[in-house]
């Protein structure tokens, strides 16, 4: 372990508590490697999960040494791979996949903020910790504020949004089937069919969601989609848009038919990020959305908001979701 030796390791663990100045013993002795490797990170783990008592200068300190190590010196830097992603998984979670602290949240957050790209599987398992938080009411999330289950924070919200845009923050990807799945299973918990309004904490959702579902529908029926920053960005007036059933004219006139060379394109760059992380990224097809939207003929606020935008946009989709569209009409 050369400077970073077991004997100071098992001291601080043995006491059950990491201090200020443990820290800046191993800010130095880390800053003495020539790179980070596993044995130091896992070294970190360990006082992590052995101390309960951890003075303030750690979180800062696990979140970057962590975070430095997984996107930046291990290969390929800047990327985070499937290998990395599950390692990184199964280090911050339970047997049920659940993470046990808020800080390893934030680790999870950082990660993915700061990788130019990290498989959608890493993405889904931080959106599924929201999802978790909604779905009981408590855990690492909530703190000490437990909520009653099918409540979402406005903290929470805007994890969602960071951790869509982080996931295709580079180029224009379309939300993925498996995030969509997720973004419907928080949004059953929050406005389950037949429900008329959200609970009090549910600030921001509900144009968080009708954006991100929008889009879905626009890429799976051949638009070009706008960057996830551009799709997913929070303004007041969307908000009132999706309240009032007004429809989402400047966010969808943002939204074009793409060409046959975009197509191709698109395609390219998938099968690149395929290839540097080591998992394939589903698309969302037309008839999976339509069956998901459709299929039960009981339908949610939020979901109904959906269908109306594009309705009252005029808007022409693929056939399934076209055929989904008029049937809403003729009930409207």
């Amino acid at each position: 372990m050369s400077t970073l030796q077991f004997a100071d390791i098992g001291a601080i663990c043995e006491r059950g508590s990491v201090k200020d100045t443990d820290v800046a013993m191993l800010r130095r002795a880390l800053a003495q490697e020539a790179s980070l490797e596993p044995v130091h990170i896992d070294a970190l783990f360990t006082i992590h999960n052995t101390c309960p008592v951890q003075a303030p200068a750690w979180t800062e300190f696990f979140l970057n040494t962590v975070t430095d190590y997984i996107v930046r010196e291990a290969e390929p830097s800047g990327y985070v791979t499937r290998h990395q992603s599950e390692w990184l998984i199964t280090r911050i979670s339970d047997a049920g996949g659940r993470v046990a602290t808020k800080t390893e949240f934030d680790l999870l957050m950082d990660v993915l903020k700061q990788s130019r790209w990290a498989p959608v599987s890493l993405a889904c398992f931080a959106l599924g910790q929201i999802r978790n938080a909604v779905l009981a009411g408590t855990g690492p999330l909530r703190g000490a504020s437990p909520l009653v289950p099918g409540r979402i924070t406005s903290a929470e919200v805007e994890s969602v949004r960071t951790i869509l845009c982080a996931y295709g923050a580079e180029g224009t990807m379309a939300i993925t089937r498996a995030e969509a799945e997720v973004l419907f299973a928080i949004n059953d918990a929050v406005c389950p069919p037949n429900c008329a309004t959200e609970g009090p904490d549910a600030a921001g959702w509900s144009p968080l969601f009708v954006s991100a579902i929008v889009a879905a529908m626009m890429a799976a029926s051949g638009y070009a989609v706008p960057s996830r920053e551009r799709m997913l960005q929070d303004e007041p007036w969307l908000a009132r848009e999706v309240d009032h059933r007004g429809g989402m004219p400047r966010l969808l006139a943002s939204y074009r038919t793409q060409s046959p060379e975009e197509r191709a394109l698109e395609r390219l760059e998938r099968q690149r990020v395929e290839i540097i992380t080591g998992e394939p990224v589903r698309e969302l097809q037309a008839e999976w959305l339509a069956q998901r939207l459709g299929s039960s003929g009981l339908r949610g606020r939020n979901e109904e908001a959906v269908l109306t935008a594009l309705t009252d946009a005029g808007i022409r989709l693929a056939p399934p979701l076209q055929a989904l569209l008029d049937r809403h009409c003729r009930a409207a």
